[in-house]
């Protein structure tokens, strides 16, 4: 009878452990959220340390800390946020840029940007990001692409300053993946507008695994390349493995839908599909803002977040999140009214009506199981 004792008590101790252990993890995990979060929010000087324009709209611009030291890390696919006032106003706006380059350990972001006609801040950034120029970032944030290590063959669709993603994918291939085939699909109207020729065209030269078609929709009477839109046939016929390969567009919606559904139509599985839903220079002013309800009576709104996730966490909504890119799972919460576009394909089996917060938007207002 006593030894059945020790052995309750034992097992009574055991389990009280394990309890005090997890309960320490769960708790060092939402401190580490909650840093990350405030990280997140709190802005980065920076200066403009080069700036190089492509034409009369498009330019780039090269930022670094004041002192030079290092800046926190980022994916390919992620954004950063400039924070700028308009000329003669006290109000901050802000907009959101792709990275278009990608280091191990960054010393400068890059980013690619348009002048709108019609945009009073991409002209007041035109006007402003002169070299010397000190501006005011949020830190990199957004759904990154999938994990690209280890991929035998990724296939790149890029169109207009769609390429600045695109960019920080190669730039990541060909440091990281010197054994994935890599082959680039550009598109712009005129000569002038593909950004980066030249660094594509010489990199094409010193990279026997990099691929790359820069296409004119316009004609040009010297242009030696392709002309007209992608083509899904031509770029089907440079995969070598189609079964296998990855394929990733950025771009104006129209040519995404397209090149999709002619894709899929060629037989490609959703899962291998990749796209920018937010592309350069998206407003966090909403088009159409969507009402959020939660279960317990709270509401807040989206407007244009990056994800879902991310204006649950504007709105101080806490839950358990990982990976940030659909792969893990841990943020999966349950849909109870409305609809949401998938940003990247789930990695992970989710039952009915469930999503996961970190790579979907509202299509809809919601009302979510918490």
């Amino acid at each position: 009878m006593i030894w059945l004792l020790i052995v309750a008590a034992g097992i009574g101790l055991l389990w009280l452990t394990v309890v005090f252990v997890h309960g320490l993890i769960c708790y060092a995990h939402w401190r580490w959220q909650k840093r990350r979060r405030r990280l997140q929010n709190m802005p980065l000087p920076l200066r403009v340390i080069h700036r190089y324009d492509f034409n009369d709209q498009r330019f780039m611009v090269r930022l670094a800390a004041l002192d030079n030291a290092a800046l926190p890390k980022f994916n390919p696919g992620q954004f950063l946020t400039i924070c700028i006032a308009l000329e003669n106003s006290s109000l901050i706006s802000k907009r959101r840029y792709s990275i278009s380059n990608w280091q191990r350990h960054p010393r400068f972001y890059e980013l690619c940007i348009k002048r709108l006609a019609d945009g009073k801040v991409s002209s007041r950034l035109f006007d402003a990001l002169q070299t010397g120029t000190e501006v005011s970032i949020l830190p990199p944030d957004g759904v990154a692409f999938p994990v690209l290590k280890n991929q035998s063959e990724v296939v790149l669709m890029a169109g207009g300053v769609g390429i600045s993603p695109v960019r920080s994918i190669v730039h990541f291939l060909s440091q990281q993946s010197r054994n994935t085939k890599i082959s680039l699909f550009y598109s712009a109207a005129k000569r002038h507008d593909l950004c980066y020729l030249q660094e594509f065209t010489e990199l094409s030269r010193e990279l026997e695994n990099f691929f790359f078609y820069p296409t004119l929709t316009q004609r040009e009477s010297d242009w030696p390349g392709l002309t007209g839109r992608l083509s899904v046939t031509s770029i089907m016929d440079s995969v070598s493995d189609t079964e296998r390969a990855t394929f990733i567009l950025c771009g104006p919606d129209t040519m995404q839908q397209s090149l999709i559904t002619a894709l899929q139509k060629k037989g490609i599985s959703p899962s291998q599909i990749h796209f920018e839903r937010f592309g350069a220079g998206k407003t966090t002013n909403a088009d159409q803002a969507f009402n959020i309800q939660l279960e317990s009576g709270k509401q807040f709104q989206f407007d244009t977040q990056p994800t879902l996730l991310s204006a649950m966490e504007d709105n101080n909504i806490n839950i358990t999140s990982s990976c940030r890119t659909g792969e893990c799972g841990d943020c999966r919460i349950q849909l109870l009214e409305g609809k949401v576009t998938q940003l990247n394909p789930a990695m992970v089996k989710l039952s009915d009506n469930e999503i996961l917060p970190c790579c979907c938007v509202p299509a809809s207002h919601l009302k979510i199981a918490l």
